[in-house]
């Protein structure tokens, strides 16, 4: 059986990471709003190029980049996977023209990520809901209806199924 064991550089980046969660992302994982976007956070990912990490990175890099930073800030590191659960869809599939609006944005931390599944008419759709986006202000909410409108915006300003600018 072959050993596995990580390089000396790893181990360095390793301590490096969970210094700088501990040290610069975990005070602002704690001025945050439990259930809001915490956008000064996701700045900060964006500003130190973890965020970019995400894109770019092997399979081995990207797990002891989210290891490292859950170790100094469980906050740091949800945001930072999320950012790229909700982008990557974009980056595979999306056309160039939403590449390019929206992946720099993300990679920055200016704007938040979010993805969900559903299948209208399936059984994981309540019964006698329809989705349907709804213009509102702030723009960017989706509405069920079922007998009256329901207000499913996530807290924070997050969106189901797509990216939303800072604003």
């Amino acid at each position: 059986m072959t050993g596995f064991a990580l390089g000396v550089d790893q181990e360095e980046w390793c301590g490096q990471l969970r210094a700088l969660a501990a040290d610069r992302l975990r005070p602002l994982a704690e001025k945050g709003e439990p259930g809001k976007v915490n956008r000064p956070l996701l700045a900060a990912l964006g500003e130190l190029g973890l965020l970019q990490r995400v894109f770019a990175s092997g399979a081995l890099e990207l797990c002891l980049l989210r290891e490292s930073l859950a170790y100094g800030c469980t906050e740091a590191e949800t945001a930072l996977a999320l950012q790229g659960l909700g982008a990557y869809p974009v980056l595979r599939a999306g056309s160039e023209a939403q590449r390019e609006r929206w992946l720099p944005q993300v990679r920055a931390g200016r704007a938040v990520a979010a993805f969900a599944l559903s299948e209208p008419g399936r059984a994981r759709t309540p019964p006698r809901w329809r989705w349907r986006p709804k213009r509102t202000r702030p723009p960017g909410r989706l509405a069920a209806q079922r007998r009256e409108a329901l207000d499913l915006q996530r807290p924070g300003g997050g969106l189901l199924h797509g990216v939303r600018p800072n604003g």
